[in-house]
């Protein structure tokens, strides 16, 4: 597990170059597991910024990580979906405040 990580870079990096020529749907889950606080944000920058730069690139992350959300805000078009409960789901808009509609902080890291 300690090259996880470094897995999900070099992924990432792969899967930039190849949706030069083709159209990729990329789905992670979790792809901060393991990873220290100021990793999780980086791998959240990453992530935002490679598919912010590719036209053939769509990411879908699974997360809890407050981290890697702060890292992958800006410019991103992030929806949060939360099963409650009560067993309802709601999908939201998330636009990099640091309240999300829905849940708290920390209702999002334990639930």
């Amino acid at each position: 597990m300690a090259f996880y990580n470094a897995l999900i870079v070099t992924l990432m990096q792969y899967v930039y170059v190849l949706s030069k020529k083709y159209k990729v749907l990329l789905i992670l889950d979790e792809p901060e597991t393991f990873a220290h606080p100021s990793f999780a944000f980086f791998l959240g920058k990453l992530i935002n910024t490679l598919t912010l730069q590719s036209n053939n690139l769509t990411t879908i992350c699974a997360t809890h990580s407050w981290d890697f959300l702060q890292g992958i805000k800006n410019g991103a078009k992030v929806k949060v979906i939360r099963r409650k409960k009560d067993g309802e789901v709601e999908v939201n808009e998330w636009n990099g405040e640091v309240y999300i509609p829905g849940f708290g902080v920390t209702a999002m890291l334990s639930d």
